[in-house]
């Protein structure tokens, strides 16, 4: 008996780990395998067999950065690419596909002139082909437009210049849902075709029953903008069937006869004969040669047998093979037109938690790219003036720049879907990158604004960045003020200082011209207890020339006494208090809530989600709660004459758990407004609760109540986002810079965002943004880590009622490009005068449906001793387009501009993608498809680009200010000390530098960016006790109860045994007579 139990508890044992084992290692090796396929490798019986083209499609897909950092995860790419390039050599015949140029620009620095021949001869044979070529395999939720297009552009213009490979199909096949934004950016590039993958499952099982798994798409709502696009059938990775395992047991011709019922099964999705069937994986090809060689005996085997097989012909393949093929084979040429995107994704659970995942990391990329943006204006500028080798060598260190915020834009970075320890990598990138940033925009502007006509120079000089401007008596500090865009802008700007109550009103603020400007201190805490006590916002009210730069001082003068600080009040009851300005007027509830804009119930809430299933992929709810309503409150209405603002300070005033700000600009003593006073701001400061996820709620009353729909942006334009589900999860979308509601009058309730969120609408006329998420358990969508965010979150929500697209456009650019401030410590502003220009004007302001997209520099070949300066123009309101005059633009008394040619989005050569999509003479519109939202809110007359692009020549006048005849174009190197500071890919630096970094003007907090070391499979001390539990209860708690059973079973047999025996016993009393 004992010897039954024991072996039975072994065997149950056993079995347990043996499950928990190969559980626990497929997910590792196959984090897609949550991925619900339709019919995956059954035939059904009716299907009608077609003559197959069968295009195999070699490629490895590397991801820049996820479960590992670019560097770690390079030392298999390195091994990948090494074998791909030798077995290529070896054979002809074969192919491989590349997409992601970052690993292949590190890879390529590190080989040799044979090496690099070898590439080049393989590109011209057709062996290797590059697809998609940009840096990284962006996302498409959280990414903006201009990084899209610059992260595509420095893949692009890497393949030119080094490979001299110009890309034409796209390859987007791990994004988590698609944007619509994205055939218009690929047929602006060039792009005949494109490749998708990860749409919901029960949209492909549609796709697929209506053969529709080719279609056109169309982004912005103009025929320009078609792009043909197939769809992956199963996923990127090989097919099971003839996947290589090493393994001899299953045959070659089994293994055939498998993949060519899988093929057969596959076609009744696509009306072409020629099918896409990928041949790879995540970093495959570490053992190239095996893989090919074994690949090819299935290829002989099938071919030698194709009549037998059904199969026309099947080959290893590249996309534009594939598409050659295809673009001829679709036999009524007639394709579904569809003019949405693929958001959410879903698979068994819906992917619009990552749309909000690590909000601090998502606003840290949105504030590099920004920067990025400037530093390429003054830049272009500088070097427009002057093409020294010192220029030159600043350059290097904008291409780094370049490339950390393009390594951001990775479907697994932006997203917050990383490995923590990856993110922290990711951060320490760009805090490396927004240093470099700040001393190329130094040293340019120093350049820029140089005089040049006095040895002399102003002590500390060197322009620097400053988070805090320490105020002292007897010191002036220069700020120099660039303006990102390309209009003139009069624009609300504070700064951070910290000094001593008593020389707070003794503060002077000077313009150019040594004017007085009005400004408005307030305090950023209201205890003189406090730690920071003593550290205040600085608000005034900037003149900055579109595109240009000017330079305002700021300095203490103790003989001058001003009402510098504001009127602060403690408040007992927000609903005493009113913010108004010329535009608002806004009322609050006890809470400090907004309840009334303008006299229309505006109702503000914040609340929480609860889960046990979220993660950093998947948003997956079990409840919802308010919060921020039942803390202690502390109230402070501050008065100004430039702003006006309730602040609610949550539990301690010094250390506060939650910070919420509401503030009004104004401008009481001007006769003028500025952008920002045409909305209202809500700042706010909260951290990341345990499984809980933050939203801030807006439900506005009226009319607005009685619409079923809301609207999001794509980055470029509004897209009507539909309530199609009683899941709330399936009803979020991602917003790149606001989301909106619209009255049955169509006047428009817009909030705008500092960062990508996810948001939705509960109910009529309300908009609800998702903030902050902290998870603790993993998703299975292959991070194997749960998403922990315990960060402080700051930010800012904007709300206005402006309904028209231009003035929408406008304030989203205003918001995301806010002027960039540069200060030095000056010893006499007259004399800082004669040595620097304290004003530069570039350009004239641009007509208000203009927006200047880009001004970048690059080089052209490979000696980097030739560059050209391109130009982008953005179109921003599309019903009116109006002809662009770059003469009128850029003549002027200061620059002057000549067209070199016009070229595409990533400034190549223009080709005409449309070939493809004309060959398809009809299309159709399926209104049975089931993704209901995402099609564009306006229909567009124009064939017009949304963005026209250009090579230019870009000249300043200088009228003598600089001596362009002198050795280095007026530069004096001696007063001007440029070094290069190239970022190497491995770099080295901490946080330090962000440490005392306030993200906003009202941030008690400094920059909260900790992340934990998170290397290694998860394992929390729960589940090991939960597993313990399992191992020692389940299978003792399985004997016990088979034991009791046995017991009780022969208990029963033997009263059986009993009873039939008594019967027996008494047998004799019916016994025959004797």
């Amino acid at each position: 008996m004992f010897q039954k139990f024991l072996f039975f508890s072994v065997l149950l044992i056993y079995c347990f780990f043996s499950y928990h084992y190969y559980f626990d290692n497929a997910i590792f090796i196959d984090p897609d395998l949550d991925i619900d396929v339709v019919n995956k490798g059954v035939v059904e019986k009716n299907v009608e067999r077609k003559a197959l083209k069968i295009h195999l499609i070699p490629h490895s897909h590397c991801d820049a950065s996820w479960l590992a950092t670019f560097e770690e995860y390079y030392k298999s790419v390195e091994v990948i690419l090494d074998s791909i390039t030798n077995v290529l050599k070896e054979n002809p015949s074969r192919k491989f596909n590349w997409s992601d140029i970052a690993f292949f620009k590190e890879w390529w620095r590190h080989q040799n002139l044979e090496k690099r021949e070898l590439v080049l001869q393989l590109v011209k044979n057709k062996q290797l082909e590059f697809m998609n070529g940009g840096w990284v395999q962006n996302d498409e939720a959280c990414t903006t437009f201009i990084d899209i297009i610059d992260q595509m552009t420095l893949g692009h213009q890497w393949l030119k210049k080094n490979l001299n490979v110009s890309v034409s199909i796209g390859w987007q096949i791990d994004p988590f849902g698609y944007s619509s934004i994205t055939p218009t950016i690929y047929t602006e590039m060039g792009f005949r075709a494109l490749v998708i993958n990860r749409v919901p499952d029960y949209t492909k099982e549609y796709m697929i029953n209506n053969k529709e798994m080719e279609f056109i798409w169309r982004g912005t709502n103009i025929q320009k903008s078609d792009l043909f696009v197939t769809t992956i059938y199963e996923h990127y990775t090989t097919p099971a069937s003839i996947y290589f395992t090493g393994s001899t047991r299953e045959s070659i011709e089994d293994r055939a006869k498998n993949f060519i019922e899988y093929c057969h099964e596959m076609s009744r999705g696509y009306k072409s004969n020629n099918l896409l069937v990928p041949l790879g994986g995540d970093f495959e090809y570490l053992h190239a040669k095996l893989i090919f060689e074994d690949i090819e005996k299935i290829i002989s085997h099938i071919k030698e047998n194709s009549q037998e097989y059904g199969i026309q012909d099947i080959k290893l393949s590249s996309l534009s093979e594939y598409f050659d093929a295809v673009q001829n084979d679709i036999p009524d040429s007639s394709l579904m037109l569809y003019t949405k995107d693929f958001f959410p994704y879903k698979t068994r659970l819906y992917w619009s938690g990552y749309f909000s995942s690590h909000p601090v990391f998502k606003r840290v990329v949105r504030e590099s790219s920004a920067l990025l943006r400037a530093v390429e204006n003054i830049y272009s500028m500088a070097f427009s003036i002057s093409k020294s080798n010192v220029m030159e060598g600043i350059y290097q260190n904008l291409k780094s720049i370049r490339e950390n915020v393009a390594l951001m834009q990775h479907h697994d970075s932006i997203t917050g879907t990383a490995r923590s320890y990856v993110l922290k990598d990711s951060l320490s990138r760009l805090i490396s990158s927004k240093k470099v940033s700040y001393e190329v925009v130094s040293d340019s502007l120093n350049y820029l604004l140089s005089n040049n006509h006095t040895s002399r120079k102003p002590q500390n000089a060197k322009l620097e960045q400053k988070n805090v401007y320490d105020l002292k008596e007897n010191e002036i500090h220069s700020l120099v003020i660039h303006n990102p865009l390309a209009w003139d802008l009069k624009q609300h700007i504070s700064i951070r200082i910290t000094c001593s109550q008593e020389i707070v009103n003794h503060i002077v603020l000077l313009d150019s011209k040594s004017d007085k400007i009005e400004i408005q201190l307030v305090p950023i805490v209201f205890n003189q207890d406090c730690k920071n006590s003593n550290q205040y916002s600085l608000f005034f009210i900037g003149d900055i020339p579109a595109l240009g730069i000017n330079t305002f001082f700021l300095k203490v003068d103790t003989n001058s006494v001003n009402e510098n600080l504001s009127k602060i009040s403690s408040i007992k009851n927000p609903m005493d208090i009113v913010l108004k300005s010329n535009q608002f007027t806004v009322e609050f509830n006890s809470n400090g809530f907004i309840s009334k804009v303008n006299q229309i119930n505006l109702v503000q809430s914040s609340n929480q989600y609860l889960t046990d299933q979220s993660g950093a992929y998947v948003f997956s709810p079990k409840g919802k709660v308010s919060i921020l309503e039942s803390l202690a409150k502390n109230w402070y209405f501050i008065e100004g004459p430039l702003i006006k603002q309730l602040i609610s300070f949550h539990n301690d005033v010094c250390l506060p758990s939650s910070l919420l700000v509401h503030r009004l600009y104004s401008n009481d003593n001007g006769n003028f407004s500025t952008p920002l006073q045409s909305i209202v701001e809500t700042g706010y400061s909260i951290v990341g609760d345990f499984n809980r996820e933050t939203t801030f709620n807006f439900k506005i009353d009226g009319d607005f109540s009685n619409t079923d729909n809301f609207y999001t942006d794509n980055g470029v334009e509004s897209r009507v986002r539909y309530i199609t589900s009683p899941q709330i999860e399936a009803n979020y979308f991602p917003a790149i810079h606001y989301a909106s509601v619209l009255s049955r009058e169509n006047k428009r309730f817009n909030v705008f965002v500092d960062r990508p969120f996810g948001v939705t609408s509960p109910t009529e006329g309300e908009i609800e943004i998702m903030v902050h998420r902290n998870l603790m358990q993993d998703d299975g969508g292959g991070l194997l880590w749960p998403n922990n965010d315990f960060t402080r979150s700051d930010g800012k929500l904007y709300l206005n009622f402006e309904n028209d697209q231009s003035e929408i456009k406008k304030m989203e650019l205003y918001i995301d490009n806010s002027p960039i401030i540069l200060t030095s410590i000056v010893e006499d502003i007259q004399e800082y005068k004669r040595v620097f220009k304290t004003k530069l004007e570039t350009v004239n302001s641009f007509p208000k449906d203009l927006h200047l997209l880009s001004l970048k520099t690059y080089d052209v070949d490979q000696q980097s001793d030739n560059y050209f300066l391109g130009l982008r123009i953005e179109t921003i309101n599309h019903n009116t387009p109006i002809p662009i005059d770059l003469s009128s633009i850029f003549k002027g008394s200061h620059v002057s501009m000549t067209i070199k040619n016009q070229t595409n989005l990533s400034f190549n050569n223009i080709q005409d993608n449309n070939v493809v999509v004309n060959n398809f003479k009809t299309l159709y519109n399926d209104y049975n498809f089931p993704m209901l939202s995402g099609g564009p809110q306006f229909n567009y007359d124009t064939q017009k680009s949304i963005v026209d692009s250009f090579i230019i020549e870009f000249k300043f006048n200088t009228s003598g200010n600089i001596d362009t005849n002198s050795n280095n174009n007026g530069l004096d190197k001696n007063e001007l000390t440029l070094v290069q500071k190239e970022i190497e890919l491995q770099h080295s630096i901490t946080e330090t530098s962000e440490e005392n970094r306030y993200l906003y003007d009202f941030s008690v907090y400094v920059l909260d960016s900790g992340f934990y070391d998170d290397r290694g499979r998860y394992d929390r001390v729960t589940d090991l006790i939960q597993k313990l539990l399992l191992v020692i209860i389940v299978p003792l708690g399985v004997c016990v109860t088979t034991v009791l059973v046995i017991v009780i079973l022969r208990k029963k047999k033997l009263i059986l045994m009993k009873k039939d025996s008594e019967k027996h016993l008494s047998h004799d009393n019916y016994a025959p007579a004797a």
